[in-house]
C-alpha cells in the first residue's frame, strides 16, 4: 500500500510528524492512531485515497496537537467518529483547554496558534467505540492526564508519547510532562504492555521499549539534579529556575513561544514533583514563591 509502511498483517502507520497508525480491519476501510499535526490532513487523506480505504473512525492516543491537529480536516471529510480516554475527549472537544492548561489562564493570541490548540472535534470515550476484538488500551497518565497507548488485533502497540527517540532529546530535552510522578510511574507501567513492535510518535519502532524508557527517564532525573544544584544556598524564584534550565540544555537565549509554553510547563511540573516529595522547600520572599532544597535532615 503507498505510503503505508507495514509493521502487522493488518497494521501500518505513515510517517508523519507525529507518527500516525493505520489498522485495516478489512478491504476498503481504515481506523487510524492519531493524526499528526493540521498539516497531516491532505497527506493523510491523498494515502487513504491512493489506497482506496475508507476511514472508520480515528482513535487519539491523548489530547495534544500534534496527535489530533488533523481530527477536524478528517472528520469533516469522512464523517467518522473519535474516540479516546474520557478525560483527553474533553481537551480534544475543546483543544483551547491544552493552551489554557500550559499558559495557566487564558492564553493571548500567540499562545492559540495551532500548535498548541487545534480545531475542535467531536470525540467521545473509549468505551462507546464498536472496534474489532483484539484492541487494547493501556492507561499511561503524566505526559497527558489520560494518555493511553493502543495495542492492535496484531500486537502493534502504539504508544503515544510515553517515550521520545534519543535525537529528539538531543535538540528537546525538557519535554512536557503534566505529572511528573504519574508519567514516572507510567514508565514502570509500560514496561509490562506486550507487543511484537512498539511505535512510538516521535522515534523509529523498535521491538524493545526498555532502553528508550529508560533514557526519558534519566533526562527527568539530570533536570531534578539540575534544579536541586541550582537552589541550594538561596531561595529561587521560578523564572530563574526555568532560566537555569534553559541555559544548561542549550536552549537559547530567545527560545520561542512553543517552547516557554511546553518547556516551562514541564519545569512548573517537576518543581512540583520536587516539593510534594519534600525536596524542594517553597518560600513567599519579595512578592514570589521561590524555592529551596532541602538538606537530607529536612
Amino acid at each position: 500500500m503507498q505510503d503505508l509502511i507495514q509493521v502487522g498483517a493488518n497494521t501500518y502507520y505513515i510517517d508523519l510528524n507525529s507518527k500516525v497508525g493505520v489498522y485495516v480491519p478489512q478491504p476498503g476501510e481504515a481506523i487510524l492512531i492519531d493524526s499528526s499535526n493540521q498539516e497531516a490532513a491532505k497527506k493523510i487523506e491523498a494515502i487513504l485515497d491512493e489506497n482506496h480505504l475508507n476511514l472508520r473512525c480515528i482513535l487519539n492516543t491523548h489530547c495534544h496537537a500534534d496527535h489530533i491537529g488533523s481530527n477536524f480536516a478528517l472528520q469533516e471529510r469522512y464523517k467518522c467518529p473519535i474516540y479516546a480516554q474520557e478525560v483527553e475527549s474533553y481537551f480534544i472537544n475543546v483543544p483551547l483547554m491544552s493552551a489554557c492548561f500550559l499558559y495557566g489562564g487564558h492564553p493571548y493570541k500567540i499562545m492559540r496558534h495551532h500548535l498548541l490548540a487545534a480545531k475542535g472535534s467531536k470525540c467521545r470515550p473509549f468505551e462507546e467505540a464498536k472496534l474489532p476484538e483484539g484492541f487494547k488500551f493501556h492507561l499511561l497518565s503524566g505526559h497527558a492526564m489520560g494518555m493511553t497507548a493502543i495495542s492492535t488485533p496484531d500486537d502493534i502497540v502504539f504508544t503515544g508519547d510515553i517515550a521520545c527517540g534519543r535525537e529528539v532529546l538531543e535538540k528537546y530535552p525538557i519535554s512536557f510532562y503534566y505529572d511528573v510522578g504519574l508519567y514516572l510511574q507510567s514508565l514502570d507501567l509500560a514496561r509490562a504492555i506486550k507487543g511484537k513492535l512498539f511505535i512510538c510518535a516521535h522515534a523509529d519502532p523498535v521491538e524493545d521499549l526498555n532502553p528508550l524508557l529508560d533514557h526519558n527517564r534519566k533526562i527527568i532525573e539530570d533536570i531534578f539534579t539540575v534544579i536541586k544544584e541550582f537552589c541550594t544556598d538561596q531561595p529561587k524564584s521560578f523564572e530563574h529556575i526555568q532560566r537555569e534550565v534553559f541555559l544548561r540544555y542549550n536552549y537559547g537565549s530567545k527560545p520561542n513561544y512553543m517552547i516557554f509554553a511546553n518547556a516551562g510547563s514541564a519545569i512548573r511540573g517537576h518543581i512540583s514533583y520536587l516539593v510534594d516529595t519534600r525536596q524542594l522547600k517553597t518560600v513567599i520572599e519579595d512578592g514570589f514563591i521561590k524555592y529551596i532544597t532541602l538538606s537530607d535532615k529536612g
